[in-house]
């Protein structure tokens, strides 16, 4: 169906198309009796609809009474199936309105729009001084929270997401006969495969799934879409705001899951080591994946193109430790500096995924990688767009090197800072512990806010104690010490960005805030001594 069919049409017709695919598959899976039940029960729940005769109600109660475990299971997948297909339609329908929309609107800018936003700033008078103290300003931090009644499994949000690439073709590409027939027939082998995929997962759903979960979305949608929205705040500042540049990190994105452990014991320091593992995992797949496209489409040739000494002393100074295989693109493509320091790149990317992360910030070892953090990432994609846009190649530096570096500048190589939550008398009952333990004060936990405050107040004027020594702990405790020392390491070694906020539940008052900035403090990730005079300079463990 192309883009010009109109929108209610293509709509009925991705409906009907869609339940006649269902209906051929449950025949042919389930039986005819199965999708006679499924087509009466769904006949009668519409007319109900339509009309409120309490005889259909009683009727329709009868027949699903009636049923077998069995044949209620395979009814009740039918319906899940239709309205999961369903639901593909309605989103393709509202992206036709919306494409539809705002191909009538331009050249003006959508309603709600980054754009129309920057375009109304202008329009009320806000002047390019004002502007640039907004976006000096200006930082949208979108967080995942964990919900672990989320039942779908990936596997089956993969599938609904291979559905629906497969509608949004049919819809918009202007296909062949036998690429539409192609198409068609890869839809109903998706469905016929959802069919006969198990709904349910056969081991308890872990926090790690969760996390993977998390991840999912952004991999498959948020990672490509993040460009778009950064292009399009560039060109509305470019149009309205042309002396003003883009904020390089003004939307960023954090997660809860894997750090949340507020009346959630499953969330251990290794849990949270092994989620920060996933989120680097990630990043730095994709980053590989991208890299990989640069080598690929910047193969601009220094006999045809001015390169930057910049560029060349670089790639000199890689090929002093290069792999065999960086050796080889040397003598293969000896002209083509660009593809060999995206090669570089990649080659990088792919060494900092080796190693055990997890081993890293449990202690059991600390193995060199080139890439740690954001700054690590950017240099390297600085350097190409830099040394492109000097030597008058901006159109070549503005196509796929732009994308990944606007990836690269949001996601950094750990995709969302992972924030970490407990609740305030968990760690008000840990310090009670490990003050006595420590032999620095008795009976902390019996005193009221303002005391406690006080006693945490004077502690962090202290000397940070030798907590290794400490023996006999409560699991409580000794879970605790553990987690702070994976947030030193993973600070330590990747940078700040890949630990976010810590909150505190269930707060009384200032005391509960002191408690885990005490915990953080005796493990250096604040009031870091920074000054000549040997004082100390406070900061947020984020």
């Amino acid at each position: 169906m192309p883009d010009s069919t109109r929108p209610n049409e293509a709509f009925a017709s991705d409906i009907r198309h869609l339940g006649d695919t269902l209906g051929r598959v449950i025949r042919r899976q389930a039986g005819i009796h199965i999708y006679d039940l499924e087509e009466r029960v769904r006949a009668l729940t519409k007319t109900r609809r339509d009309d409120a005769d309490l005889d259909i109600d009683a009727y329709v109660q009868e027949i699903i009474e009636g049923l077998d475990l069995k044949t209620a299971e395979l009814v009740s997948r039918a319906f899940t199936v239709y309205f999961e297909l369903i639901n593909l339609a309605e989103e393709l329908q509202r992206m036709r309105v919306l494409r539809r929309r705002e191909r009538k609107r331009h050249p003006l800018p959508m309603k709600e729009s980054i754009a129309a936003a920057i375009a109304t700033l202008r329009q009320e008078g806000v002047d390019e001084f004002e502007m640039q103290r907004l976006l000096d300003r200006l930082h949208i931090e979108l967080v995942f929270t964990a919900h672990p009644t989320q039942a779908k499994r990936r596997t089956v949000l993969s599938k609904l997401r291979r559905i629906s690439d497969a509608l949004t073709d049919l819809s918009l590409r202007d296909l062949l006969p036998v690429e539409e027939q192609k198409l068609l027939r890869h839809i109903t082998a998706e469905v016929t495969s959802l069919w006969l995929t198990n709904r349910s997962r056969t081991a308890k759903i872990t926090v790690e799934d969760e996390v993977k979960t998390g991840l999912y979305y952004l991999d498959t949608t948020i990672w490509d879409a993040i460009p778009d929205v950064y292009e399009a705040m560039e060109s509305a500042l470019n149009e309205h705001y042309p002396t003003l540049k883009c904020p390089p990190r003004f939307l960023t994105f954090g997660s809860w899951i894997g750090g949340d452990r507020d009346g959630n014991p499953n969330v251990t320091s290794d849990v949270t080591a092994r989620t920060l593992h996933l989120h680097r995992g990630l990043a730095l797949t994709r980053h590989r994946q991208m890299a990989g496209q640069i080598n690929r489409s910047l193969t601009l040739s220094d006999t045809k193109v001015e390169v930057s000494p910049e560029l060349v002393e670089a790639i000199e100074g890689s090929r002093r430790n290069a792999s065999a295989h960086l050796a080889y693109l040397a003598a293969r493509y000896p002209n083509a500096p660009y593809r060999l320091w995206a090669a570089s790149l990649t080659e990088d990317l792919a060494d900092a995924s080796k190693g055990s992360m997890v081993g890293r910030l449990r202690g059991e070892h600390n193995d060199p990688v080139e890439i740690h953090s954001l700054t690590d990432l950017l240099a390297p994609l600085n350097l190409m767009d830099r040394t492109l846009r000097d030597k008058g190649q901006a159109d070549v530096a503005q196509d796929t090197l732009a994308t990944m570096r606007r990836q690269a500048q949001v996601f950094g190589v750990h995709v969302a800072r992972l924030d970490i939550r407990q609740f305030s008398d968990y760690n008000t009952a840990v310090l009670d512990e490990l003050f006595h333990k420590l032999g620095r004060y008795d009976g902390f936990a019996q005193l009221d806010g303002e005391a406690r405050g006080h006693v945490l107040s004077e502690q962090l004027q202290l000397p940070i104690p030798d907590l290794s020594q400490l023996g006999d702990l409560s699991p409580e405790a000794d879970e605790t010490l553990a987690l702070f020392s994976v947030l030193e390491r993973a600070i330590s070694f990747y940078g700040d960005e890949i630990i976010g906020h810590y909150i505190v539940s269930m707060t009384h008052g200032p005391e509960d805030i002191l408690a885990p900035l005490l915990l953080a403090y005796w493990h250096h990730l604040c009031l870091r001594p920074a000054n000549e005079d040997g004082s100390v300079q406070a900061e947020s463990l984020s």
